[in-house]
């Protein structure tokens, strides 16, 4: 651009109105993030109430990076999860270093919020960014793994930055390393990568198909083996992460083929039902079926490749007999969704209708609704969690954290001393997080009425009893966990015995 071009434009305003617009496209974007994160902040307190919770598997996962921290405990028992590397970690070093998965949670509020703002400003700006924090703020399938920190949802987020990579930036190494990042949030990234081969082969890039396939490959690997992180026998892993599921074939790994094909379909289909019966999902789904018509070639590839990492699922269910296609496993549908609706040019023919100032309303209305909608679905979901922040008992399970009385246990050992522990079904995970670290050997007590062993330095049980005739133990009792301790290991003023 010329000077004169210059002089002209900056005589007609158009220059300082394209930098006002950019202005406030900026300050509305960073204000609505401003203020999602505020409240995302805001539950996290809520949490201590015990009105919000974890997701159970992620409790557990904290618990076995402890197992993996400590060798003496490795392949101990616990209430079974397939390992996820990346959550273990994240969980684990937040737990041991302050008592709590905060960690964990920035983790997922930071990257849901730049994921968010990179698709809306990928198809548009401040406007589209709103709309799809709007839509996902209706959605309780996406804030329950969000609140809850369950796995699926993070690595979703990956999956989505590595397509939005590979698509609109064509950046092959990233996309790779995004989907190893997804991997290690949630094993079971195959299906995405068999997808983008497909894609590859249609473009007639080889080399890039045949590296990917490699990857894939590769990972079929891992996610058979990562088992092997916290269980010391597949025989073992099997028991404990698919023994006794709900909603499974009674013979799982055993059952008929057709039989695992029935139920794998029963399984999915009523899975997208319980998704869909909801009108909000369902006036979602018709706007994005209508948008199916608009949509340009790059974002078709992306919602593909999302849309690929459902065949996880359906795969898993198969294989295991297992239903692993659950409503709160299926944030795939609103993902693809939202790509959808705002990669077409809908939105886009939206704006010519409609002048700025009607358009900054809306956005302003969004982020209003967006917020309300998230605190109403805060407030509806009270008690329907697993765990709360500061482990008591909400929704079916009755686990309860034992660090508020770690150090009155802990107190009535010499120190150093490495604990041999036996917990119930209810204390086992927070007796791992809790006494891991101090512990030699942790067992976990199935029988109601428990009896006590000299081979056990502490008991802790949940509304249980146990023979306490023996003198040698005394009992501790602290709100609703039992603590039976052996004597010998106290530390006490030994008086010698007169002559």
């Amino acid at each position: 651009m010329s000077f004169l071009n210059l002089k002209k434009l900056l005589i007609s305003g158009q220059l300082i109105q394209s930098l006002s617009n950019l202005s406030l496209a900026n300050r509305i974007s960073c204000l609505y993030i401003a203020m999602f994160t505020a409240f995302l902040i805001s539950v996290s307190f809520f949490r201590a109430d015990g009105s919000l919770g974890y997701d159970g598997d992620t409790l557990i996962l904290a618990s076995q990076f402890i197992k993996l921290v400590n060798p003496e405990i490795f392949g101990s028992f616990d209430l079974g999860t397939n390992p996820k590397p990346l959550i273990m970690l994240i969980s684990g070093v937040s737990y041991l270093c302050f008592d709590n998965l905060i960690l964990l949670n920035l983790t997922f509020f930071i990257s849901f919020l730049y994921m968010i703002n990179r698709i809306g400003t990928r198809f548009g700006d401040h406007l589209f960014v709103s709309i799809g924090m709007l839509l996902l703020a209706s959605n309780p399938f996406i804030l329950t793994p969000l609140f809850g920190a369950d796995g699926s949802l993070l690595y979703l987020i990956f999956v989505t930055l590595a397509t939005d990579s590979l698509i609109f930036e064509n950046k092959f190494g990233k996309f790779l390393s995004l989907m190893f990042l997804a991997w290690l949030a949630r094993p079971g990234v195959e299906t995405v990568l068999f997808g983008a081969v497909i894609l590859f082969f249609i473009t007639r890039n080889q080399k890039r198909a045949l590296i990917t396939l490699i990857c894939a490959l590769f990972c079929i690997l891992l996610s058979t083996n990562v088992w092997r992180l916290s269980y010391q026998s597949y025989t073992e892993f099997q028991t404990a992460v698919f023994g006794g599921v709900h909603g499974s074939l009674a013979d799982t790994f055993s059952a008929p083929f057709f039989s695992r094909l029935n139920f794998t379909l029963t399984s999915f289909f009523n899975g997208i039902y319980d998704y869909y019966r909801m009108p909000t999902n369902l006036l979602v789904l018709a706007l994005a079926t209508f948008s199916l018509f608009n949509l340009r070639p790059n974002t078709a590839k992306m919602l593909f490749l999302i849309g690929s990492s459902l065949g996880t699922a359906i795969l898993a269910t198969f294989i295991s007999g297992v239903n692993l296609v659950t409503t709160h496993k299926l944030p795939e549908l609103a993902f693809v969704a939202l790509i959808a609706i705002l990669g077409s040019r809908i939105i886009q023919a939206i704006e010519s209708f409609f002048s700025s100032r009607t358009l900054r309303f809306f956005c302003a209305v969004s982020i209003v609704f967006s917020i309300l909608g998230i605190s109403f679905y805060g407030y509806l979901s009270q008690g329907k969690y697993e765990i709360a922040i500061d482990g008591s008992g909400v929704g079916n399970l009755g686990w309860k954290s034992l660090e508020s009385s770690r150090t009155l246990v802990l107190d009535h050992f010499p120190t150093g001393t490495q604990l041999t522990i036996c917990a119930d079904n209810d204390s086992i995970t927070f007796a791992t997080l809790d006494f891991g670290l101090s512990a030699k050997r942790i067992d976990v007590a199935n029988s109601p009425v428990v009896t006590l062993h000299d081979s056990y330095d502490l008991y802790i049980l949940r509304n249980q009893s146990i023979d306490t005739k023996f003198s040698s133990w005394t009992h501790l009792k602290d709100k609703d966990i039992d603590y039976y301790l052996r004597k010998q290991s106290f530390k006490t003023k030994v008086t010698p015995i007169a002559q």
